[in-house]
């Protein structure tokens, strides 16, 4: 085949014999230029530049990730990397698992809405279960809830998405106390055992129900009573209870959607 030859890299023509210093006879009779160290390590290889772009591309996303699906991180807050939360709270990488943002509504003991940046979210409280509207003890959860971070500056640490699409996070207070843990202690939550295996979360129910806080008064009071009307019925019961008697299946009304009487409007 003729070699009608093309641009290559350096400009040069290896069948000229002064085309590059200290050329070498080939084994057709031509000169073939002689490649030393220096340039096999200069050429470029598309493939490897390819490579790495990709590598790149994928490092992007993963950081960004979480950000996208949850709000991102405020630019306030601390420098990305693992970071405390002032008072001993749990740490995490901004942009990745943790939000910062200001409770903007509290619609019950376990679920706020959060501003982070220009998205509002739905949050739904990490590891506890509040009694339901309609249930005893359920307006004082929410109260209890609304006083502690109502329109207050909080920190995400998010676990994951449910059903409902809402964010299920735990809820850092700005002294990094920890919502769920408030919750359980006052008497006003169940631990949720049934997502969370947190031993010591489940220790802090049982405290509080030996020593009668909250809800559990109720449960002191029915002891020794084979029917007591005032016994407490955990969220995840009257649920299935509701649907049974036609009135499921329970959920919160989405973002955007007119906020009911019952509603509690932060530092109000």
């Amino acid at each position: 085949m003729r070699d009608e030859g093309g641009e290559r890299w350096g400009g040069r023509d290896p069948r000229r014999r002064d085309a590059t210093p200290g050329s070498r006879p080939a084994v057709d009779g031509r000169e073939g230029p002689t490649t030393t160290g220096n340039e096999a390590r200069g050429r470029f290889n598309p493939g490897l530049a390819a490579l790495a772009l990709v590598l790149l591309a994928g490092l992007v996303l993963e950081s960004g990730r979480f950000s996208t699906w949850f709000g991102g991180g405020d630019a306030t807050g601390p420098a990305a990397g693992s970071a405390p939360i002032p008072g001993g709270g749990i740490p995490g990488r901004l942009g990745e698992d943790v939000v910062r943002g200001r409770v903007t509504f509290v619609r019950d003991g376990d679920t706020v809405d959060v501003r982070s940046g220009d998205r509002e979210i739905r949050v739904r409280v990490y590891g506890i279960d509040t009694p339901e509207r309609g249930q005893p003890w359920g307006a004082k959860a929410k109260r209890f809830t609304a006083d502690l971070v109502g329109n207050r500056d909080v920190v995400l640490r998010v676990r994951a998405k449910d059903k409902y699409d809402r964010t299920v996070a735990e809820v850092i207070l700005p002294d990094g106390r920890n919502l769920s843990e408030q919750l359980l202690r006052a008497g006003l939550a169940w631990h949720y055992d049934f997502h969370s295996r947190n031993a010591e979360w489940h220790r802090l129910m049982e405290e509080a129900r030996a020593a009668g806080r909250g809800l559990w008064a109720d449960e002191k009071r029915c002891e020794g009573q084979a029917d007591c009307p005032t016994r407490p019925v955990s969220p995840r019961e009257f649920r299935v209870e509701e649907r049974r008697a036609g009135r499921g299946p329970h959920r919160r009304p989405p973002l955007g959607a007119s906020r009911p009487g019952t509603g509690s409007q932060p530092g109000r």
